[in-house]
């Protein structure tokens, strides 16, 4: 990738949203993603609300070419199993 990819972090996360934890995830990404010529003109957080992360995956949709979607209490087998409709 590179060149002319652009690209969105989507945090999902109540305790993010609310700066109750450090939202140090985004920011190690953000650095990666500069680092791999990488455009980041966005970054969302949104709790966790399956309406509000729909509604933040569609705009994302709408303006990036690449969505990171990261929850902060996710395991890999919880992220796996679920399924927003999009």
């Amino acid at each position: 990738m590179g060149g002319n990819v652009n690209a969105e972090i989507l945090m999902v996360g109540t305790e993010l949203l609310l700066g109750q934890i450090q939202d140090t995830n985004a920011a190690y990404m953000a650095r990666a993603l500069a680092t791999g010529g990488i455009g980041l003109y966005w970054k969302t957080t949104v709790g966790d609300n399956a309406e509000r992360i729909n509604e933040a995956l569609r705009l994302g949709l709408s303006r990036s070419q690449v969505i990171l979607l990261f929850h902060h209490h996710c395991t890999v087998r919880e992220t796996s199993d679920t399924r927003l409709p999009v």
